[in-house]
């Protein structure tokens, strides 16, 4: 990660982290209020760190 903010782009090359759900389980991860179903691959610490700088609602 590098610059000042937290972003994201559509690409084929490997991603640090990706996470693969259905997309009710995908978006209670981003709500913070549920962790299971889910299957992550890479950089879980990334993953926190962008989960707890972003805010839905």
């Amino acid at each position: 990660m590098t610059g000042e903010s937290i972003r994201w782009r559509h690409s084929t090359e490997r991603a640090a982290v990706t996470v693969r759900g259905s997309l009710t389980d995908l978006l209670l991860h981003l709500y913070k209020r549920r962790d299971d179903n889910l299957e992550v691959d890479g950089d879980r610490d990334l993953l926190e760190y962008y989960r707890e700088r972003v805010s839905f609602g």
